[in-house]
């Protein structure tokens, strides 16, 4: 019945230690034995997305930046990439400056960031990746340097106040051209206008010549939202936030528990 299988990451696919568990790469082993086409649809940059890739060996594009880059993240080939305009990247910089705010900037070649906890768990993380895994970072707030040196495909504002962070949101959607989303509690995304894992996914499908009723999709939070309407089915788990869960096909147990391992086996039977 269904032909591609569409798994998020943070949430989802992986646990809280940011691992794939063994009983999910093997269920992702049975899809596809059993002729699924495999593809990460994720809020990171591809360059996060490397060490996954290579361990569930997918060989096809993935959906990174929710959207805003399709590419196999062990090649230059693109199918796909917006970025963000420079001068909205420069105010969106200064916005977070004068507030305090802490950011990442997904480009091309690296993570542009403020020093936070976050860079560092990756930085220690890249001491266990192989070398061609591992994730470079920019520590500068300097934003005619950020806006000058790099093309942005994606800026992730992370605030955990949640007045703050609903301030912020107000004043990012007085701007026009950027498409705004949460992709996990305090976190914003911010992508060029039109941007979503939905019309990433529709791009796809198309080059692969895949039905929407032919796809499956599984995701927790709100930047899945629409890719999980679009899907032929759609799949969350027990953790997954409740506006997902009111749209899901199926709720599995929690992805802290191979949540994706069990949907697999005992919802679409493989």
């Amino acid at each position: 019945m269904y032909k591609l299988a569409v798994f998020d990451l943070d949430g989802t696919l992986l646990n809280d230690q940011h691992e794939i568990s063994h009983e999910n790469i093997a269920a992702l082993e049975r899809l596809k034995q059993k002729g699924y086409k495999i593809v990460i649809a994720t809020g990171r940059a591809d360059l996060m997305v490397k060490e996954y890739a290579k361990k569930i060996q997918i060989n096809g594009p993935i959906i990174a930046c929710n959207g805003a880059l399709i590419k196999h993240p062990f090649t230059k080939k693109e199918v796909f990439k917006r970025v963000l305009a420079p001068q909205k990247v420069k105010e969106i910089i200064n916005i977070c400056k004068q507030n305090n705010h802490t950011f990442m900037i997904y480009t091309k070649e690296c993570i542009v960031s403020t020093e936070n906890d976050r860079v560092k768990n990756f930085q220690n993380r890249n001491k266990k990746l192989d070398i061609d895994c591992r994730v470079k970072f920019v520590i500068t707030e300097d934003e005619e340097y950020i806006a000058s040196h790099f093309e942005a495909y994606k800026i992730l504002i992370i605030e955990k106040d949640s007045r703050r962070y609903d301030g912020l949101g107000k004043k990012l959607h007085q701007f026009s051209g950027l498409s705004i989303c949460q992709s996990q509690t305090g976190f914003m995304d911010i992508m060029p206008e039109g941007i979503s894992k939905r019309n990433a996914l529709d791009m796809l499908a198309k080059v692969e010549n895949i039905s929407v009723s032919e796809i499956v999709a599984f995701g927790d939070n709100y930047n899945d939202i629409e890719m999980l309407k679009y899907a032929g089915c759609a799949i969350t788990t027990e953790n997954g936030v409740e506006d997902v869960k009111k749209i899901a096909d199926y709720i599995s147990i929690d992805h802290n528990r191979s949540g994706v391992a069990y949907a697999i086996k005992n919802y679409l039977g493989i």
